[in-house]
């Protein structure tokens, strides 16, 4: 009886398991392209998904009816992961490009309590990324006749070879 099972579960698994790979490459695909909409929900049930896709691919030779029990668990995941991620897509209230990656304004996961940047959050990147930099202002950190550029909001100070700018800018040395 079990060499009946084995040959039953062999028939259907070779393309079961084809096309669970299938799916969870292309999910897996979906879910990167749009990585700044897609929420853990379907993150989680694509690991699930692949978990058992894997598990099924280890088993498959020694153990078909367990590697059809491992894909049999994984197709509802992987299309409820699917499913999941394009509801996310599709709920993302931001203007998202799928090249950037990145969120523009609110989502849905944050709601309206908070989620963008403040001027604190500006001011604490511009003391952390711009370390010793002089911000604003005139710099003369040269004793020669070089003048410092002087700058906009956090922008640096710098000599003739590298000026000051605009907002964000470093000017420097180099």
């Amino acid at each position: 009886e079990r060499e009946e099972n084995d040959s039953r579960a062999r028939a259907s698994l070779g393309s079961r398991l084809a096309r669970l790979n299938s799916q969870v490459e292309s999910v897996t695909s979906y879910i990167t392209t749009y990585r700044g909409a897609v929420g853990p929900s379907a993150r989680t049930a694509l690991s699930e998904a692949a978990r058992h896709a894997t598990a099924a691919t280890t088993v498959q030779t020694t153990d078909p009816v367990a590697a059809l029990a491992e894909v049999a668990a994984a197709e509802p995941l992987v299309a409820q992961a699917q499913a999941l991620a394009e509801a996310d897509v599709r709920g993302s209230s931001s203007s998202w490009s799928p090249n950037s990656g990145e969120r523009y304004s609110y989502s849905r996961d944050y709601g309206r309590s908070g989620g963008g940047l403040d001027l604190g959050s500006l001011l604490l990147g511009g003391l952390l990324l711009g370390g010793g930099h002089n911000y604003g202002g005139w710099s003369s950190h040269h004793h020669d006749s070089d003048w410092g550029g002087g700058g906009g909001f956090f922008s640096g100070g710098g000599d003739f070879s590298g000026g000051g700018g605009g907002f964000f800018d470093g000017g420097g040395d180099f």
